[in-house]
C-alpha cells in the first residue's frame, strides 16, 4: 500500500511541475510575432498647460496610443480572441532589426520628437533657438547631456558623431511663459 501511494504523490508532484513548467512557458516564452493592441485615448488638458493662458476652445484634442508587445503563447491566445487586435510577424514590425535595435530605434524616434516639440515651443515662445541636422549612420546611441535648456541626443557610429537636435534660448533669463510652453 506504501508503494501505491507514493507512486500517487510522485505522480502528483510530477503533474504539477508540468503544469507549472506550462504556465511559465506560456506566459514567458517570446514568440516571432508582435501584438498590436488600441491603447488609450487622452484629453491633451491632462498633459499640456501653459501658464496664464487658459484654454478656451470648445471641444478637445486627444491622444491617442497603440499598444505594442512581442507575442507570448498565452497572449497570442488572448490577441486571437480579442477584436481590433492585431498579429503581426516580427520582420514585419522590426524590419528584420533584432528587438534590441529595434528598441533603440523607436528610442531615437521618440527622442527626435521631443527635440523638435522643444524646437515648436521655442518658436510659439518667440525665443532664439538652434538646430542642427548632420547625417549619420547610426549604430548605437546615447544620450550626451540634458538640462531644462539643452536637450542634446548622440548618434555614435564607426565613422561619426552626430548631434541631431539641440535646443536652447537666447539668453538665460526666459520669461516664466516661455519655460511653461518649452515643457
Amino acid at each position: 500500500m506504501n508503494t501505491k501511494q507514493d507512486k500517487r504523490i510522485l505522480r502528483r508532484i510530477l503533474g504539477g511541475l508540468l503544469a507549472i513548467l506550462f504556465v511559465a512557458w506560456a506566459l514567458f516564452w517570446p514568440l516571432n510575432s508582435y501584438i498590436e493592441s488600441p491603447g488609450t485615448a487622452d484629453d491633451l488638458k491632462s498633459y499640456v498647460k501653459v501658464k496664464d493662458h487658459p484654454d478656451r476652445g470648445k471641444g478637445s484634442f486627444m491622444i491617442t496610443s497603440v499598444y505594442l508587445q512581442q507575442a507570448r503563447p498565452a497572449t497570442w491566445v488572448w490577441a486571437k480572441l480579442t477584436p481590433h487586435t492585431t498579429i503581426e510577424s516580427a520582420a514585419a514590425v522590426t524590419g528584420g532589426q533584432s528587438s534590441r535595435t529595434y528598441n533603440k530605434v523607436q528610442d531615437f524616434y521618440m527622442q527626435s520628437a521631443i527635440n523638435e516639440a522643444i524646437a515648436v515651443a521655442f518658436k510659439a515662445a518667440h525665443q532664439e533657438y538652434h538646430k542642427e541636422y548632420l547625417a549619420f549612420t547610426s549604430c548605437r546611441y546615447k544620450r550626451i547631456r540634458a538640462s531644462s535648456t539643452k536637450s542634446r541626443l548622440a548618434i555614435r557610429s564607426r565613422r561619426s558623431t552626430a548631434i541631431i537636435l539641440t535646443t536652447r534660448p537666447a539668453t538665460s533669463n526666459t520669461s516664466p511663459t516661455a519655460r511653461s510652453a518649452a515643457a
